[in-house]
């Protein structure tokens, strides 16, 4: 006969119907509950969860949890075990003395006991569905936040009017420290998700695309003006891709850098490996440019802004194009005219040489004064493209302001030259225009000085083209004069005259 045979049979009975009927542990509760808080899980599950567990170990018990809100209004958290509509009716309720027991224990910030629910006076107003359903006494305890603010209260029902046990005190006063993790862990979640709500919107509203990678070199996030800088897809991009990914995606989307893509990978591979910013100005395929701002963090992950300044770098090319050329015909301006003349005087000498050409058009002003400065400016501009045309690439040609021009003539070998250049425009500005259906002919006055007898500074040379130009308007008709010394007399002796 076995050893277990020789029990006596309560003994036997005993232990065969023990596995059975054997209740969680409040340990067992305590750490099932602290696995889900660090899962993750959300206040109303967690709340549940403890409910659920509690009624399991307090037999004949049922269990609420009822949130106390910055209004000090009740919010039900939990009451698995309650009909919604009492919880309907907790709802919104302020707390006062006579607000049940959970709401006088949120008032009062002590446990409050009830014997029995259908005499006591805190419960007139909420009494009808708890007697309804049987229950007699109530039991309410608060839960205190970090700050010692109630923001809880934990409640068991009992069908008779008996107070709370040993064992439910001591599951009470356990539950009552899951809440305040639970609820701490709430409100630490809310915090994150309202700053990651923040940065979220913060990031979509931004001009810049912006992008973070963690110490392995995959991307954590990426707003998504980061996509439409680079003309990717919205879904394309994904956290987990690593930056080859990513790139592969800009190229394909033809707004790769000008240069291949392994280049520019080994590029930002000098980059990423650097614990230095950087900031770089990079050409796209596409046409774009982008600014390109790579700021490392201290796991070894970057964030890195793109900026797309391709406006802004068209608008400061302009704005440079302006500063050295004339706004109307795109000729140089003075201030560029001045620095290629001091260029070509630099370059004078060793046989070659440097001529200026000083011209106004004649018969301008009577055009612009009959057919309006529509046509005027039009003229001008059909100007600027012939003299363009009678010059070399080396040359340049320059509009001085209203119908003035000069030209700078670079290494020229002799001053025939000059006075062939001299004959092309003549000739050149002398044939008809076709401008706004009129039918113009103007003619052209030029006044030549050459490096080195009329001088080697830009004064002189321009003064000195200048003086030779009076003297070719003077002659009346389209024609062209070289300077000569003899010519500071005669001016003079002209306007006394």
């Amino acid at each position: 006969m076995s050893a277990a045979a020789t029990l006596p049979a309560r003994i036997r009975r005993r232990r065969e119907r023990a596995p059975s009927c054997r209740r969680p542990t409040l340990q067992a509760m305590h750490c099932e509950v602290l696995e889900a808080i660090a899962g993750g899980q959300r206040l109303e599950q967690l709340a549940d969860l403890l409910c659920r567990r509690i009624e399991e170990l307090a037999q004949f018990a049922v269990c609420s949890i009822v949130a106390v809100d910055a209004e000090h209004r009740l919010r039900p958290l939990a009451a698995p075990s309650l009909p919604p509509a009492y919880a309907h009716i907790l709802d919104g309720v302020e707390i006062g003395p006579d607000v049940g027991s959970c709401g006088s224990s949120a008032y009062y910030g002590v446990p409050v006991e009830t014997r029995d629910i259908a005499t006591d006076p805190k419960w007139e107003r909420f009494r009808a569905i708890p007697c309804a359903l049987g229950f007699r006494a109530c039991w309410s305890n608060p839960i205190r936040g970090q700050d010692g603010r109630v923001i809880a209260t934990f409640a068991l029902y009992y069908r008779s009017g008996r107070p709370p046990s040993r064992l439910d005190r001591r599951i009470v006063t356990r539950s009552v420290h899951l809440c305040a993790l639970a609820m701490q862990h709430e409100a630490v979640l809310l915090r994150l998700e309202q700053a990651n709500d923040r940065l979220d919107a913060a990031l979509s509203n931004v001009s810049q695309g912006v992008c973070f990678f963690d110490g392995n070199r995959n991307l954590i996030m990426a707003n998504s003006r980061y996509s439409e800088i680079y003309g990717i897809s919205a879904g394309l991009i994904r956290p987990g891709q690593s930056l080859p990914e990513i790139v592969e995606l800009r190229y394909a989307a033809g707004a790769g850098p000008v240069m291949p893509p392994d280049n520019y990978l080994q590029w930002r591979e000098t980059i990423q490996v650097s614990d230095r910013p950087t900031d770089t100005v990079v050409e796209l395929l596409n046409g774009k440019t982008i600014a390109i701002h790579h700021r490392p963090m201290p796991d070894g992950g970057w964030v890195s802004t793109h900026e797309d300044i391709t406006e802004r770098c068209r608008a400061e090319t302009r704005i440079a194009y302006l500063a050295r050329h004339d706004a109307l015909t795109g000729l140089a301006n003075r201030v560029l005219f001045r620095e290629r003349l001091e260029e070509a005087l630099a370059q004078a000498g060793r046989g070659r040489d440097c001529a200026l050409l000083c011209l106004d058009l004649d018969r301008f002003k009577a055009v612009n004064d009959t057919f309006g400065h529509p046509t005027g400016d039009a003229l001008l501009i059909g100007t600027a493209e012939r003299l363009q045309a009678c010059v070399r690439e080396v040359d340049t040609v320059t509009r001085l302001g209203g119908d003035e021009f000069a030209v700078v003539l670079a290494g020229i070998e002799q001053a025939d030259d000059a006075a062939e250049v001299a004959q092309r425009i003549v000739r050149t500005l002398s044939q008809p225009y076709e401008l706004h259906g009129h039918p113009l002919t103007i003619g052209v006055s030029l006044g030549i000085a050459v490096t080195p007898h009329d001088g080697n500074s830009p004064e002189a040379l321009l003064k000195h083209a200048d003086i030779a130009l009076y003297r070719a308007k003077l002659d009346e008709g389209s024609s062209y004069r070289f300077f000569e010394p003899a010519m500071y007399a005669r001016p003079a002796m002209v306007a006394a005259g």
